[in-house]
C-alpha cells in the first residue's frame, strides 16, 4: 500500500489531497489518477480594450481602487494630458483632472488621503512650465478637489507608513529626479503641504516600507538599502548588498572608530 500526498498548486487555497494506493503507480491508470491530482490548471487569460476617448493621450502610470464605492475595483489612469479614472465593468472614462502630464516618471497611488471613506488619487504632476510637484485630488460628493502635496519633490515611488508615531500616515518618497530618498510628513490637516525630510542624497530605484529590525518602528527600504527608524523620523543607513551575488543580503556593521575590515553577518 502507498499513501500519497498531493498538493494541488493552481488553486487557492492551497488543496491538499491524500490518497491511498494498492502500491506506487505502476500501471498507467495509476500514474494518470496521480497526474490528474499534480498537474497544473491551465490559465487562460481574455484581453479586453479600455478606449479611452475622448482622452486619448500616452498612459504613464495607473493604479486600481474602487473609486465609487460600488465595490468593484476601477482603473485610475494617468497620462500626458489627463488623470483619468475608469469605470467597471463599462470602462466609461471619468476626468479627474486635466492641464499637467500625470505619472510621467512618478508614482499613481489611489488610498483615502484625508479620513473621510472614500479613495483619493495621488499623483505627480508637471505642468506646462515644466514644474514638476507631488498632488492628490480628494474624491469628494461634488468632484475632485485638487491638492498640493509637495513642491519640492517629485516621487517615482511612493510607501505610506507611520514613521513618526504620530498616528498619521506619512510616505516614502524615492526623488529620482532630484536624486534623494526622503520622507514626506503627513500635516495635521489633511490639505497642508507634507514636510520633506532627506534620508539620503542618492539616486535608488523603488520603496517599501517595513519593520526590518523588529523594534516596533518602520524602516524604509529603497535600492539596494534599507534605512533604519527610531520610531521618531529619523533614519540611519546600514548598509545592506548581495555580497555573493547569491540573492542573500549581508548586513555591515561597524564599531564607533574601528577602521579595520568589518565583518559580515548574514541578516535574519
Amino acid at each position: 500500500m502507498a499513501l500519497v500526498f498531493v498538493a494541488r498548486v493552481g488553486t487557492a487555497p492551497l488543496q491538499r489531497d491524500w490518497r491511498l494506493l494498492p502500491s506506487w503507480p505502476t500501471s498507467s491508470a495509476q500514474a494518470a489518477e496521480v497526474g490528474s491530482l499534480t498537474s497544473t490548471p491551465t490559465l487562460a487569460f481574455v484581453r479586453h480594450d479600455i478606449d479611452s476617448n475622448p482622452f486619448g493621450q500616452v498612459t504613464e502610470g495607473f493604479y486600481v481602487g474602487d473609486i465609487d464605492g460600488d465595490g468593484r475595483p476601477d482603473l485610475v489612469v494617468g497620462g500626458d494630458d489627463y488623470l483619468l479614472w475608469y469605470h467597471n465593468p463599462d470602462w466609461r472614462p471619468h476626468l479627474i483632472a486635466s492641464g499637467s502630464a500625470f505619472g510621467a516618471g512618478a508614482m499613481i497611488v489611489v488610498r483615502d488621503m484625508d479620513g473621510d471613506g472614500r479613495l483619493d488619487v495621488v499623483s505627480g504632476a508637471i505642468d506646462a512650465s515644466g514644474q514638476r510637484r507631488t498632488v492628490w485630488y480628494g474624491n469628494t460628493p461634488s468632484g475632485w478637489a485638487a491638492h498640493v502635496l509637495s513642491n519640492a519633490n517629485y516621487c517615482h515611488d511612493l510607501a505610506f507608513g507611520d514613521f513618526d508615531g504620530d498616528g498619521r500616515a506619512d510616505t516614502a518618497c524615492n526623488d529620482q529626479f532630484h536624486g534623494q530618498v526622503v520622507w514626506l510628513q503627513a500635516p495635521a490637516a489633511p490639505a497642508g503641504l507634507w514636510t520633506t525630510h532627506v534620508i539620503d542624497s542618492s539616486r535608488a530605484m523603488g520603496a517599501d516600507v517595513a519593520d526590518i529590525d523588529r523594534d516596533g518602528h518602520l524602516d524604509l527600504i529603497s535600492g539596494r538599502a534599507w534605512y533604519r527608524n527610531d520610531g521618531r523620523g529619523t533614519f540611519g543607513r546600514p548598509p545592506v548588498y548581495d555580497h555573493d551575488r547569491s540573492g542573500r543580503l549581508f548586513l555591515q556593521r561597524l564599531r564607533e572608530g574601528e577602521r579595520r575590515r568589518p565583518q559580515r553577518r548574514r541578516t535574519p
